[in-house]
């Protein structure tokens, strides 16, 4: 019987523990083939403790040595519990040195070396599911990704396909009827240095590997079994979208989602045969959500959602008569250079721009826009907050548009940003989970459904 091969992307919530790490040998007992990949994060809050490690280290050299103990003892620990023999004996040999190495570490740090330094979590999982899975007769084996994948380092690192095809063409056809248990999270540059993906790296490397590969589906597990037509931790009567337009979806992970991040689509929308499936490890049979390229527009919202903390650059340029213009090119630029923004809105009149950010990426917005000398007073204005509600053709929708305009109409509102996927709303100083319960409310049918929450 012949089997198409298959990606799956295990997140850290999914390896937090030894009864994580068997839950996982035992979907792939029974969703994996022998030759499908299998992509890996940190165990847990084993990335948290290197940052916090790598940041004491230089400052304060007895928090560091007491962060790496509690890391070294939980990974050891993993170790113990999951494994016998020979294998268990190497494994911990491995980890002393390991550690041994990184509390050498007496002088300011290269950011490749700090790089390499956050990229031991992925190879400790990758290495510890390895010698499970074999353990358990799954013939599996280790693969670096920093031997799979070529990118330029850079505040969004992309992967070159171009350079990374051969490599991991080359991997599948050395190892054969063998799983292949990866890294995510990391790639090399052309020197040889490590270069780590950012947020949600994982789940990005996880799904341009499934691409380069011509896997037929992606499958992220994690600790939720989807996506939602809102938080089921805000809305109580939250239910899950078994499917989902690729659109749709992507313009959720553009609005900074947890469930999702832009990345992690994009190689999903440039393979034609790829799927995306995301699905719950603790409660894998309960639902799930597929991610559809052509569904029929539904002119409709179907999903509601928020960020408590954003930030906005303000931009005023001075009487410059191609403000069109400057407006259309910024807004490119900052695209190409995966800084697009949440939201945007622009007053000609008064030659303004705001642009909505994360916290987490507005300082490298405001960097790159004060690079390039754009000629205009920037400042960075922060307490706010953004709620939208989306759904193909939602602007179509004047019932749900109405409703939504309804339930923020008392708020502080800055600007509504609309498209034909999204009502976008920037709000200042205002808590949003009342207003997302309540727009869910009146958008959707109100009756309770039963939601399983995944802990």
């Amino acid at each position: 019987m012949t089997f198409s091969r298959q990606l799956h992307k295990f997140g850290g919530s999914s390896l937090a523990s030894k009864e994580c790490y068997r839950h996982v040998v035992q979907i792939l007992k029974k969703y994996s083939n022998s030759e499908d990949l299998i992509v890996v994060s940190a165990a847990g809050n084993t990335t948290d403790y290197l940052i916090k490690f790598l940041k004491n280290s230089f400052k304060d050299k007895k928090l560091s040595s007491k962060t790496l103990q509690v890391l070294y003892q939980f990974q050891t620990e993993l170790v113990k519990e999951l494994l016998n023999g020979k294998i268990r004996m190497q494994l911990l040999s491995r980890l002393d040195n390991e550690f041994s190495i990184l509390q050498e570490l007496t002088r300011t740090l290269h950011e490749s070396k700090k790089a390499m330094v956050l990229g031991y979590g992925e190879l400790w999982s990758a290495r510890l599911l390895t010698s499970l899975l074999c353990q358990e007769n799954l013939q599996s084996v280790l693969q670096d990704s920093r031997t799979l994948l070529r990118a330029n380092s850079s505040a969004q690192p992309e992967i070159d396909s171009k350079s990374s095809y051969p490599l991991i063409k080359k991997a599948l056809t050395k190892y054969t009827n063998q799983r292949l248990i990866i890294t995510g999270f990391m790639a090399k540059n052309l020197h040889g240095n490590t270069v780590l993906l950012g947020r949600n790296g994982s789940d990005y490397s996880a799904t341009i590997i499934g691409s380069l590969a011509k896997v037929s589906k992606v499958t992220i597990w994690s600790d939720v079994m989807g996506i939602y037509s809102a938080d089921p931790r805000i809305v109580d009567n939250a239910y899950l979208l078994p499917l989902l337009r690729l659109d749709e979806a992507s313009e959720l992970a553009r609005l900074a989602s947890p469930v999702l991040h832009s990345r992690t689509l994009q190689p999903v929308a440039k393979s034609k045969k790829m799927d995306l499936t995301l699905r719950s490890t603790k409660k894998p049979e309960s639902g799930l959500t597929r991610i559809e390229r052509v569904l029929e527009v539904s002119y409709k919202a179907k999903i509601i959602t928020s960020l408590e903390q954003v930030l906005l650059i303000h931009l005023t340029f001075h009487q410059n008569n191609n403000f069109n213009t400057i407006v259309s090119n910024v807004l490119k630029n900052l695209k190409l250079i995966q800084l697009e923004p949440l939201a945007f809105q622009f007053k000609i009149e008064q030659q303004t721009i705001y642009l909505a950010y994360t916290e987490e990426i507005a300082n490298e917005a405001l960097d790159y826009l004060q690079n390039i000398s754009t000629g205009a007073e920037i400042k960075l204005k922060t307490d706010y907050s953004l709620i939208a509600a989306i759904g193909a053709g939602i602007i179509k929708n004047t019932n749900h548009c109405y409703k939504f305009y309804q339930q923020i109409k008392s708020s502080p509102v800055e600007f509504i940003s609309k498209s034909q996927l999204s009502l976008v709303a920037i709000l200042y100083k205002t808590p949003v989970f009342p207003l997302v319960i309540d727009i869910h409310n009146h958008l959707f049918q109100t009756k309770k459904k039963e939601i399983h929450h995944c802990l």
